[in-house]
């Protein structure tokens, strides 16, 4: 996951939601389908990727922050 957030660091959740979701939207349905990760750990790491400000949400689809 390609983030200028300088030393934030992220759980293995977090980095494989991040990974997924890099270039292009995705629900949190497609996310659980793409990592295989169960749909609870998905919405825990999109709400703290939120918090961090490392993802945005448009229209309920989750995509990584463009680096500005």
């Amino acid at each position: 996951m390609a983030c200028g957030k300088g030393n934030v660091q992220l759980s293995p959740t977090e980095k494989k939601i991040g990974q997924s979701i890099e270039h292009e939207f995705l629900s949190v349905e497609e996310i659980v389908q793409k990592t295989s990760l169960p749909m609870f750990k998905v919405r825990s790491g999109i709400r703290s990727l939120l918090e961090k400000d490392l993802i945005v949400e448009e229209n309920g689809k989750y995509k990584v922050k463009k680096d500005e």
